[in-house]
């Protein structure tokens, strides 16, 4: 194990050599573009429809077994 870590302090010390000035700063070393749609406000089902398949459900939403207690 000694070896590789000796192997990997080398290739830091390698990279230390490059001289960056003048690079931006990223996140990505590849461009990134944004895949998600934007946020736009749209009209919600009407609540009967959406929880017309819920095996337990009230007026108000789904009923779940509760998981940390009440």
């Amino acid at each position: 194990m000694t070896d590789q870590l000796a192997q990997i302090v080398g290739y830091v010390d390698l990279l230390a050599e490059v001289d960056t000035n003048g690079i931006e700063p990223m996140a990505h070393a590849i461009e990134m573009a944004n895949v998600f749609k934007d946020d736009k406000a749209a009209t919600s089902l009407p609540r009967d429809e959406t929880l017309a398949n819920a095996p337990h459900h009230d007026e108000r939403g789904y009923l779940v077994p509760a998981v940390l207690g009440e």
